[in-house]
């Protein structure tokens, strides 16, 4: 019996260190060279650096915010779709379609996090010549509401021809995550 408990608390072992090294974000990203990785941190009040992370976000005026040290969703995971809209002023705006755990998981975090700014953090290949993804803001939301259609909008801090093709990326990698 002794044996066999030992067997069974190794494979445990074994397995939280196997999923713990999967979902790091140092390593290849899913959906292959021209995947990209999404997640959203919240606002932090705390400026320590045990609780928090610093994030500049703004590329042409940078601004420094400080965030949650985890972020609070990792949204490729339950997208249905990404969509780019052009808006009426000339921009661009972003559009994340969530299924429907994905809708309830925004429920959730807008109840949860309502008043505060999201970071949409993203890893991805910045030019074509890269051979690492690297890690950046490329938008933010402020939460006024309660989100229960399942929709979040953002607008991209990002020329567009680069959102264009990050948008393609979060879908391909959301695919890949998803199967």
């Amino acid at each position: 019996m002794q044996t066999l408990r030992i067997c069974f608390n190794g494979f445990f072992i074994i397995l939280g260190l196997a999923t713990t090294s999967c979902s790091s974000t140092s390593g290849p990203v899913p959906g292959g060279k021209e995947g990209a990785m999404l997640y959203i941190f919240v606002e932090s009040a705390s400026r320590d650096p045990d609780l928090t992370r610093r994030l500049e976000w703004h590329r042409t005026n940078p601004q420094e915010s400080f965030v949650e040290r985890e972020p609070v969703m990792q949204p490729l995971s339950v997208l249905s779709k990404a969509l780019i809209h052009d808006s009426k002023a000339g921009g661009q705006v972003a559009e994340l379609q969530f299924n429907r755990r994905g809708k309830h998981l925004l429920e959730a975090m807008t109840i949860e996090q309502r008043g505060r700014r999201l970071f949409f953090v993203a890893w991805y290949l910045q030019n074509k010549d890269d051979k690492n993804v690297t890690a950046r803001c490329v938008g933010v939301h402020a939460l006024r509401q309660v989100n229960a259609d399942g929709r979040l909008f953002f607008t991209p801090d990002l020329p567009a021809v680069e959102a264009v093709r990050l948008i393609a990326s979060f879908n391909k990698t959301a695919k890949a995550l998803q199967r």
